[in-house]
Parts: C-alpha cells; sequence; structure tokens
C-alpha cells in the first residue's frame, strides 16, 4: 500500500517513526483534512509487528478506516481501531 506523502507529512511521518522506534509511541496533531490517516497507514505499513491503537471521531469515520484497511489489504495490521463517539 505505499504512498508517496507531501513534504510536511513526510516530515510528520518521519518524526512518528523515530519516536516509535526510540519512545514505543507516537501520536500526530495536524488540523482535519490534511492526512493524518495517510501518515498513520505508512508508519503502520513501516512497522508491521508493531500493534496500534487507532481512535477516530465518530461511528462513520470509523467504518470508513475499517473499510480503507480492507481494501488497502492490510487486514493482517495489528490494529485497534475504535472511537472515543456514540454518532
Amino acid at each position: 500500500m505505499s504512498m508517496t506523502l507531501n513534504p510536511v507529512n513526510e516530515a510528520a511521518f518521519q518524526k512518528a517513526v523515530q519516536s516509535l522506534e526510540t519512545l514505543n509511541r507516537a501520536a500526530v496533531f495536524h488540523p482535519t483534512g490534511t492526512g493524518k490517516s495517510c501518515i498513520a497507514w505508512k508508519v503502520a505499513e513501516a512497522h508491521p509487528q508493531t500493534t496500534f491503537f487507532w481512535l477516530v471521531a465518530g461511528a462513520q469515520r470509523l467504518a470508513l478506516r475499517q473499510g480503507h484497511r480492507q481494501q488497502q489489504k492490510t487486514a493482517t495490521l495489528q490494529a485497534i481501531l475504535t472511537t472515543y463517539s456514540r454518532d
């Protein structure tokens, strides 16, 4: 599922990978619509042995991420996808 990120997201990806490798955790804080999910998928792809906890806002976004996971053949990705909202 390899993808090309824009320069800002590529820098965020590199920082997330560095954080994951040194601190065993990473988070990406960017505004809505700027590609956080693309960064997260790429980080997960680069670390298939790692289990990821992915928190999304709302049931619709949760369904979207779960569908994307199936479409991109990342079903074997070790991830816990959940939401904090009941919408």
